[in-house]
């Protein structure tokens, strides 16, 4: 074999393995269970169980995470479709203003809890029904983090496909 030939051999190895790269890589990455996201979207189709919820009004709750919260000014805005073993609620998170003026007990407050160094959540908490015997459903969303939750409790397991955008706030 001569040097042209053995130049020839490598470059086609090396081509080779280049393409193998993107078909290996991601599987890789999908037997991680660390929630991986991108910065600017997630499009993800899952199965997950419930875990117990680790904020302090949540730990007697379960809970599955389909997004992290955001804390770099954006929030997630997207679809998710779902069906879960159990009735679930579809909880999302919103950063709440403890610094707003006016607010008094004829006002009242929405559902908080501390999150982190200094930051306070409101939670919007959607129980939909599907219109069937099935706990299933689909909805669109906009918040800082979005999980399905059940108050009471119970165990459950959910199978779901996401699709969201991290969008800057405006105000």
């Amino acid at each position: 074999m001569n040097v042209t030939s053995g130049i020839i051999i490598s470059t086609i190895l090396i081509l080779t393995l280049a393409a193998s790269v993107g078909t290996i890589l991601p599987l890789i990455s999908q037997q991680s269970s660390e929630l991986v996201v991108d910065d600017e979207t997630y499009t993800a189709q899952k199965t997950a169980i419930s875990n117990a919820g680790k904020l302090p009004i949540h730990q007697t709750h379960q809970v599955v995470t389909v997004l992290p919260p955001r804390t770099d000014g954006k929030v997630w805005v997207g679809t998710v479709t779902w069906a879960s073993s159990k009735p679930i609620e579809v909880e999302m998170w919103h950063f709440y203003n403890s610094s707003i003026t006016g607010v008094d007990a004829a006002h009242g407050k929405p559902v908080l809890t501390p999150y982190g160094n200094n930051k306070t959540i409101a939670f919007t908490l959607l129980k939909p029904s599907s219109g069937t015997s099935l706990p299933s459903g689909s909805t669109n969303f906009a918040a800082s983090e979005l999980s399905f939750h059940t108050l009471d409790g119970s165990k459950f397991t959910v199978a779901y496909t996401v699709d969201a955008v991290a969008k800057k706030l405006n105000h």
